[in-house]
């Protein structure tokens, strides 16, 4: 498993609905996050794990608090498996936990928005295979370690949400709306 150290840069990227991204700029710069920098429908800036850990707990707008793991361009759905093969997933969870992969598709590349996910979903398991002869069960309605990839023409960023279920499903509000 990947060690957590004190100090580490993170790229924290905080997920967001449509519309709510200033709301959510407004939200950090109260929170004392003054830098960040605005996307379509998120909001992203640098930070440490004791950040994340904050975000998790405090933010009201963010759906999830996601760390980049890597980032990288991409020519062909060949491409996007190669390159995650690179990432040692090992370092991010154990065979004993669950994982779901999902995300964000906007590319021809691909045929079917959904592809890219288990080409990824196939990446982490065949590294496992490779490393232990097993593989850990996927989990998509309630995995222990999810992964967000966004794809945006040739550009991939795969994330660890650290959030899992959304913000709003924390449980702490009896009525939502």
């Amino acid at each position: 498993m990947k060690e957590i150290k004190d100090g580490e840069v993170l790229i924290i990227t905080l997920k967001t609905i449509f519309g709510l991204e200033k709301v959510l700029g407004e939200e950090l710069v109260e929170l004392g996050y003054a830098d960040y920098k605005m996307l379509n429908r998120a909001v992203q800036l640098e930070g440490t794990w004791k950040d994340v850990y904050y975000l998790n707990l405090h933010l009201r707008c963010a759906i999830s608090v996601l760390v980049q793991i890597s980032s990288f361009r991409i020519k062909t759905e060949e491409d996007l498996y190669k390159k995650s093969m690179d990432i040692d997933w090992t370092n991010y969870f154990n065979l004993d936990k669950t994982f779901a992969v999902k995300g964000a598709v906007f590319s021809d590349i691909f045929k079917h928005t959904k592809y890219p996910f288990l080409v990824v979903k196939d990446a982490i398991a065949d590294t496992f295979r490779k490393r232990y002869n097993e593989r850990p069960d996927v989990n998509i309605k309630l995995p222990q370690v999810l992964f967000d990839v966004y794809i945006n023409k040739n550009d991939v960023t795969i994330s660890l949400n650290t959030s899992g279920a959304p913000l709003f499903q924390r449980g702490y509000r009896e009525e939502i709306g």
